[in-house]
C-alpha cells in the first residue's frame, strides 16, 4: 500500500486546545563494577514526538472530522505538521516600505459582552461568526515600546454590509484610535485618533483590514467590534485580530509568516559540505540580523531549534547551535527553511471518535517523527 503525506487539515478548524513537545533520546546506559559510574550512549539519532489534544467540535463537522483523521490510516500515512503552539497569522501591509509584521502575544479567545449579562462570555477559536445584533471582541493587550511603529489587523466577511471596528487604547499610545471597516465591500467608513494609516486587502475570501499607529512605552488593548446594522439578522465573520510591530528586515520571529513569502526570500543556504555535530554553517543571512534563540529551521532532515541566539557576520555567516545535532550531514549550498518549518510524524494509536449528543468529543493524538521518511 503505497504511503501518502497528509498536511493538517486547517480548513476543519481542528486546532488542538494543547500541545506537547519532547525530544526523544535512544540511549543505553550501564554501570561499572568497578566505580558504580553510569555510563549514557546515544544509539540512534533523536527524533521528536508531539501529543496534542483536539478541542469539542459540533457534531454537523463529524464526517469532516473522522475523514481527516482516517486519512492517517493509524499511521501507515505521515502527517506534515509544524510546532503548532507558535503558530499564528502574520499579515502584509502596503505602504512606507514595511513588507511584514511580527505578531506580539495575544490572547486565545473572544469575549462577548452586552446582551447577555452583565459579565463577558469568552468564546475559544479562530474565528466567530456573528448573525444578532451582539457585539463581539477580543482582548489583546501587549507592552509596545517607544518610537516603533506598529499595526492592528483583522479578517472579516459579510453577507451585506456590516460594519467591523477595529480599536487601540491604553498607555501605549497618545490617545484611543481606531478604524470602522464595512465587512462587506472593505471600505474605510470612519475613523478617529492618531491612526497613522489605515486600508483594507482581499485575502482568501475576507478583507484584511488594517491600521498603522505610533506607539509609546506602555500597555495597550487591542479590541475588535462587530457592529451590526438595525435591520435584522446577517451572516458576519470576524478572525482574531493581529496587534503587531510592523517592521522591514526583522529577524525570523517565533509566528510563520504564511501570507507571504517573507524569510526564504533571503536564500538562506548551509555553508560546507560534510558538517557533523551540534553546529550547522550557515551564509546569506542579511548582516547584523539576531537570529532567536527557539526558532525553528530545516535543512531537509526534519526540523531543528536553535539553542543560542546568533548574528552573522558581515559576510551574512551564522554559526547555528541546533538540537537535536546534524543526523545527516547535508549538502553544501542546501536550502536552510525558516519560516513555516514542518516534520513529517507518525500517528501512535489510531483514534477513536466519540459522538455525545450534539457534540463531537476531542481527544488527544500522540505523534512521533519518522526519520526514514527524509531519506
Amino acid at each position: 500500500m503505497t504511503q501518502r503525506i497528509i498536511d493538517w487539515p486547517k480548513q476543519l478548524r481542528m486546532r488542538p486546545g494543547a500541545q506537547e513537545w519532547e525530544l526523544l533520546q535512544p540511549m543505553t546506559g550501564s554501570v561499572s563494577a568497578f566505580s558504580g559510574a553510569s555510563y549514557d550512549k546515544l544509539i540512534g539519532p533523536p527524533r521528536w514526538a508531539f501529543s496534542m489534544d483536539l478541542t469539542d467540535a459540533p457534531a454537523s463537522m463529524l464526517p469532516q472530522i473522522e475523514a481527516a483523521l482516517r486519512q492517517l490510516r493509524g499511521g501507515l500515512n505521515l502527517l506534515r505538521i509544524g510546532d503548532m503552539r507558535r503558530t499564528g497569522r502574520v499579515s502584509v501591509v502596503p505602504g512606507g516600505g514595511a513588507k511584514e509584521v511580527q505578531m506580539l502575544p495575544w490572547s486565545s479567545q473572544w469575549a462577548r459582552w452586552g446582551r447577555i449579562g452583565p459579565a463577558p462570555v469568552a468564546i475559544a477559536g479562530e474565528e466567530v461568526e456573528v448573525r444578532q445584533t451582539t457585539d463581539y471582541f477580543q482582548n489583546a493587550t501587549a507592552a509596545l515600546r517607544a518610537g516603533v511603529p506598529y499595526v492592528a489587523v483583522v479578517e472579516a466577511s459579510a453577507t451585506v454590509s456590516a460594519h467591523v471596528a477595529l480599536s487601540v487604547a491604553g498607555a501605549g499610545v497618545a490617545a484611543p484610535l481606531g478604524v470602522v471597516f464595512d465587512a462587506l465591500t472593505g471600505a474605510v467608513v470612519s475613523q478617529y485618533g492618531p491612526v497613522n494609516a489605515c486600508g483594507a486587502t482581499a485575502a482568501g475570501g475576507r478583507w484584511r483590514c488594517w491600521l498603522t499607529f505610533g506607539g509609546q512605552a506602555g500597555d495597550v488593548l487591542a479590541q475588535a467590534y462587530a457592529l451590526l446594522p438595525a435591520h435584522g439578522l446577517i451572516r458576519l465573520k470576524m478572525r482574531r485580530p493581529i496587534l503587531a510591530m510592523q517592521a522591514g528586515a526583522l529577524p525570523p520571529a517565533y509566528v510563520p509568516a504564511d501570507s507571504v513569502s517573507v524569510w526564504d526570500e533571503y536564500g538562506v543556504q548551509v555553508d560546507g559540505a560534510g558538517q557533523t555535530g551540534a553546529t550547522l554553517a550557515t551564509r546569506n543571512w542579511p548582516p547584523g540580523l539576531t537570529l532567536r534563540a527557539g526558532h525553528w529551521i530545516s535543512y531537509g532532515d526534519g526540523m531543528h531549534m536553535l539553542l543560542e541566539a546568533a548574528t552573522p557576520d558581515a559576510d551574512g555567516k551564522a554559526q547555528l547551535w541546533i538540537e537535536p545535532p546534524i543526523r545527516r550531514s547535508p549538502a553544501d549550498g542546501a536550502p536552510v527553511v525558516v519560516r513555516n518549518v514542518t516534520g513529517l510524524f507518525k500517528l501512535k494509536v489510531s483514534p477513536k471518535i466519540r459522538q455525545e449528543g450534539m457534540v463531537v468529543k476531542g481527544q488527544t493524538l500522540t505523534f512521533e517523527e519518522d526519520l526514514n521518511a527524509y531519506s
